[in-house]
């Protein structure tokens, strides 16, 4: 009972929080993304889509922040890669056999892209990609 109240206040503070500092939501996003408490307390409840609450806050936040800075410097040809490999696979998605199976990986990988793209227009400082690090 005490991880379903954990997880249940983590991710209404995240969701709160992500709005006004996307970082936190970040933050809080890539920590459901590991700890998985759906897998840890599911007994104590239905905690499917946790991550769902706090990742609609957090790409809103980004958005009212002006999607962040985008001068990506050195790693700029990774973001390119990324992008364009997440442009190739809804290409590809469009000429598969099962349309459906294809949708559902671009969406498994759109769950990974998009909170990359926040961290890496968003993050500013070195505290900041430090903490996410500790997070990890």
């Amino acid at each position: 009972m005490k991880g379903l109240l954990l997880t249940y206040a983590v991710v209404f503070t995240g969701a709160v929080f992500a709005l006004r500092k996307p970082v936190v939501g970040l933050y809080i996003y890539v920590a459901l993304s590991v700890v998985r408490p759906e897998f840890l307390w599911g007994w104590a409840g239905d905690l499917s889509g946790m991550s769902e609450i706090v990742a609609y806050p957090l790409l809103v936040g980004w958005a009212f922040q002006g999607f962040g800075s985008w001068t990506f410097g050195r790693g700029r040809s990774i973001v390119a890669c990324l992008i364009l490999y997440t442009v190739w696979t809804f290409l590809s998605m469009l000429q598969a056999v099962d349309s459906w199976l294809a949708w559902n990986h671009v969406v498994e990988f759109l769950k990974t892209l998009l909170p990359f793209l926040v961290g890496v227009t968003m993050l500013k400082t070195e505290k900041e990609a430090r903490t996410l690090l500790w997070v990890i």
